[in-house]
């Protein structure tokens, strides 16, 4: 600008800058300086400038003190004005600091953090000069430029700075300033923080006062009412969450934690656990251990137990039940800390328990392992999280002797490597139950370490290595993935059990094919069970009744339990639910635990044994009580052989068997009594032909038996797993025998969440359409017919409650007409659609 030069240091300035600064904070006027660049700005806009000064309604004292500074009557009130009217940045802190001194950039800054040029968004009022309450732009810009250079300042200018701003503390601005200006006066800090919460202000413009205090925190007291004050979110900007960590130093990591709340997005929660992985402290690792089910958290905190492992073994003793999991992986890998740290009574014993085992097993020398497991074959390294040490032994099957440190190291290198040949050779000459122990601890670890995707050589390591206890685990995690939004993570689980191929494993297949509430998950399980079927020469119900587990009961469908001095005998319930009978025949509510005069080896291994049933009967119990109840629904029939070997014969599908009332292809209905021999409603013996084909009866065909067999069953106390002799029974008029709709459920409206019900069961949403509705729904039925839904006006894919009330329309038969379906399938569709409106 004409008249204008740039300008150097003033003589006898106490406040020195770097050399590359002077050109872009300040100007000096005929040698004498002004205001700096805050001054340039503003009169290079003369005409908005004077707009604003001469607007009314526009505070008159910070008009006053604009005018003046703008003349050369500098002061800190009109230094804020020109800055607030220029808009400007962080350099002019500077210039006010190398013009004026700290001190006076200080009293101008907690000026600047209460005035604003307040401009109508819509340009229909003329800009005003005003004092507001924060101007929260202000705190990122000269504000913080300020507290820096005072950060940076000699002891004796701080103290000069904060003398100068200490009579101006008089109202909540200022008050709120100072503090932020010197975060180490923690009574100025404490004192703003009583003012915001006495002060009747809106809550946005008290919470971002807060998010000031909360970078001037000294205290974890601070720090807790800044966050108790919705100044939490502020934590996702890096730079202010390391400066309250500055301030308050790691005891600060259990405030932290606090935020760390189930809807944080996930940037804002990586930063946090990344900040507390730092901090080797006790509170950081209670504080996590305390909020283990939260997302990261588990893999956060196992990260910290590497880098820090005796920190972290003291802190999972003392963490309680939460922690005990994360106590026995980690002692797995760190027995020789368990000396260096104190240890409660039951973690000592554990820890010699580990250690009374691991001398119990000889380590193989490197010459007596096989070529596959003795070479450093190169591929792809396993994450940190494959910690050797934390893995169970992997035995050789010839001698009993665990591989060495290095051969485990190898294992993992091939199964990174998914090595086909090699692991094929691994299996020869190792014990196949410890590998899979082994597959299914290297699973956990990885799990717990958030199972990141660069490690997903792990699935194949559990296909190629797993056994049914692999199943047992895997399959709950299967059918839970899709609904954590790990649909692709459920689908690779698929491909596991698949690879595994045992009954078991084909069995947990085929339940979720049959079983599952995500539609897509069923879908691409039957596609599997297909073509396991299909390469046995078996259709997938056959192969389905060929793969229920006898779970170890005997030829009399009981388990017998032998604790040495006393007997009990294991039953089963219309659920499948197992109970316990003692030996004079008295129901008990659980198995007892083992007594002092119980067999002290046998009773233990008796009562784990009962406790495992209970768990793999809950494995299967649902599945095969749904797949007999859709053996009635479809009309299924089974030879009479295979009836009597693979129902009647089986120890727990008898269970189900004994409670259902069953049919021939002639229409005669029988049951079959507890000893296996069948009889009719009468309690006559029942003729079934060997030639015979036998399903399970749908009261449709029973017409007015049900009564009769009703009470037989009562009479019998004998409750059935599901609907079956009361299960209501609809029939078709004679309007719609020859119809292709019904027309009672035209104009029908019913809630989004009944019809994405029926998808739990045989009906299956329709393609989706323009603009993602989907506006059909259908039900695919015996003898390759389908019954279809019109919806209106459609779910919207993605966002089900958008519409959240839906029409039917055109509900019928895509080919033929109704009276072409059979009667048990005309009655459940008609028993399906009444339900949508009842």
């Amino acid at each position: 600008m004409p008249g204008w030069e740039l300008g150097g240091e003033p003589e006898g300035s106490a406040f020195t800058m770097p050399e590359d600064w002077w050109p872009h904070v300040h100007v000096r006027r005929g040698g004498r300086v002004v205001g700096g660049a805050a001054v340039e700005a503003v009169e290079a806009v003369p005409g908005e400038v004077e707009a604003v000064l001469a607007n009314p309604v526009g505070d008159q004292e910070l008009v006053a003190a604009a005018r003046d500074h703008l003349a050369g009557v500098v002061t800190p009130v009109g230094a804020a004005a020109v800055a607030a009217l220029a808009e400007a940045g962080p350099e002019v802190g500077d210039a006010w600091a190398h013009a004026h001194g700290l001190p006076f950039a200080a009293r101008a800054a907690v000026e600047g953090y209460g005035v604003e040029v307040h401009r109508d968004v819509y340009g229909k009022l003329p800009s005003v000069l005003r004092r507001t309450l924060q101007n929260y732009r202000v705190a990122a810009g000269f504000l913080r430029r300020v507290r820096e250079l005072l950060a940076g300042a000699s002891e004796a200018e701080h103290e000069a700075a904060m003398a100068a701003v200490g009579p101006h503390r008089v109202d909540l601005r200022s008050l709120v300033a100072a503090a932020y200006l010197f975060p180490g006066n923690g009574e100025w800090v404490d004192g703003a923080f009583d003012e915001v919460e006495r002060t009747k202000a809106p809550v946005f413009l008290l919470k971002h006062l807060r998010v000031s205090l909360l970078q001037s925190s000294g205290t974890v007291a601070q720090v807790e009412r800044a966050l108790a004050g919705g100044a939490a979110q502020s934590l996702q900007d890096p730079e202010v969450l390391r400066t309250v960590v500055d301030g308050v130093g790691p005891a600060v990591a259990p405030a932290l934690a606090s935020v760390l709340g189930p809807d944080l997005e996930s940037a804002f929660r990586d930063l946090l656990l990344g900040t507390l992985a730092e901090f080797p402290t006790a509170g950081a690792f209670d504080a996590l251990v305390a909020r283990l089910a939260g997302k990261r958290v588990r893999a956060t905190v196992l990260d910290m137990a590497r880098r820090y492992p005796a920190l972290a073994l003291e802190r999972f003793a003392a963490g309680g039940a939460p922690a005990r999991p994360l106590l026995e992986s980690h002692l797995k890998g760190h027995l020789d800390l368990a000396d260096r740290v104190e240890l409660p009574d039951d973690v000592r014993a554990l820890v010699e328990r580990m250690r009374a085992e691991r001398s119990g097993i000889e380590v193989a020398p490197v010459s007596a392992l096989p070529a596959v497991l003795a070479v450093p074959r190169k591929g792809p390294a396993p994450g940190r999280w494959a910690q050797v040490n934390a893995l169970p032994p992997v035995l050789l099957s010839a001698d009993g002797r665990a591989l060495p440190v290095e051969a485990v190291e190898r294992l993992l290198t091939l199964l990174a490597a998914k090595a086909t040949t090699e692991l094929a050779a691994v299996r020869e000459v190792c014990d196949a139950a410890s590998l899979a122990r082994f597959a299914w601890e290297l699973f956990e670890l990885w799990r717990a370490d958030g199972m990141p995707l660069n490690d997903g050589w792990v699935f194949t390591a559990l296909g190629a290595l797993g056994d049914d206890g692999v199943v047992r685990g895997l399959t709950p995690l299967i059918r839970a993935w899709p609904g954590e939004g790990q649909h692709k993570r459920a689908v690779t689980g698929l491909e596991v059990l698949a690879a595994i191929g045992t009954d078991s494993a084909l069995a947990a297949l085929d339940g979720i094919a049959r079983r599952v509430k995500y539609a897509g998950l069923r879908k691409r399980a039957r596609e599997r069970i297909l073509d396991v079927a299909a390469g046995l020469g078996l259709s997938p119900e056959r192969l389905a009744d060929r793969l229920v587990p006898d779970l170890g009961l005997d030829d009399a469908a009981v388990l017998a339990v032998d604790y040495g001095t006393r007997r009990f005998a294991v039953g089963f319930d219309e659920r499948l639910r197992p109970f316990v009978l003692d030996e004079g025949g008295r129901r008990l509510k659980d198995l007892p635990r083992p007594g002092a005069k119980d067999d002290g080896e046998v009773a233990p291994a008796e009562h784990k044994r009962f406790g495992q049933l209970k768990k793999d009967v809950r494995a299967v119990a649902d599945d095969q009580i749904t797949r007999l109840e859709q053996a009635m629904v479809v009309s299924r029939r089974w030879p009479a052989a295979e009836f009597r070997t693979l129902l009647v014969g089986h120890p727990l599908l008898r269970h189900l068997v004994r409670r259902l009332v069953w049919v021939v292809e002639d229409g005669r209905p029988f049951r079959v009594a507890e000893d296996g021999t069948v009889a009719d409603v009468r309690d006559d013996a029942f003729d079934l032909p060997e030639d015979a084909l036998v399903g399970v009866a749908h009261p449709v065909g029973l017409g007015d038996d049900v009564k009769a067999w009703a009470d037989v069953f009562a009479d019998y106390a004998i409750l059935q797993p599901f609907r079956q002799l009361e299960r209501p029974v609809f029939r078709l008029d004679e309007a719609e025998l020859s119809s292709r709709n019904l027309d009672r459920f035209d104009g029908v409206r019913v809630e989004v969440g009944r019809l994405l019900g029926l998808t739990a069961g045989a009906w299956e949403r329709g393609a989706v359409e323009g603009a993602g509705i989907e506006r059909t729904m259908a039900r695919p039925l015996p003898g390759g017919r389908v019954v279809g839904i019109v919806l209106d006006p459609g779910i919207v894919r993605g966002a089900p409650d958008e519409d959240p009330v839906q029409t039917l329309r055109q509900v019928g038969v895509l080919e033929g007409t109704f009276g072409d379906l059979d009667p048990v399938s005309a009655s459940e569709v008609l028993a399906e659609l009444t339900g949508l409106r009842d």
